[in-house]
């Protein structure tokens, strides 16, 4: 996975999530799921507030990355727009 990983960077294809956790993007949401550590970190391609799907939280970008907390719920969805 990382020698695939390093490829599509270095093609320019922007990597929404480092550590593996299961990523969906378009242009609305970026969901995640992760069941595997506490915390995901994810880059989106714009600064910006985003607002969490299920709980309402509102994260702001720092440098383009969002932490998310997986607290009890695994699955978190950010409204893009």
């Amino acid at each position: 996975n990382d020698i695939f990983r390093e490829i599509a960077k270095m093609s320019g294809v922007h990597i929404y999530c480092e550590n593996g956790t299961f990523t969906y993007i378009n242009d609305l949401v970026a969901g995640v799921y992760n069941t595997l550590s506490d915390k995901t970190e994810i880059t989106l391609k714009e600064d910006g507030e985003y607002t969490e799907l299920f709980s309402g939280k509102v994260y702001k970008t720092r440098d383009k990355k969002i932490t998310l907390e997986t607290g009890e719920c695994p699955a978190q969805m950010l409204i893009l727009k």
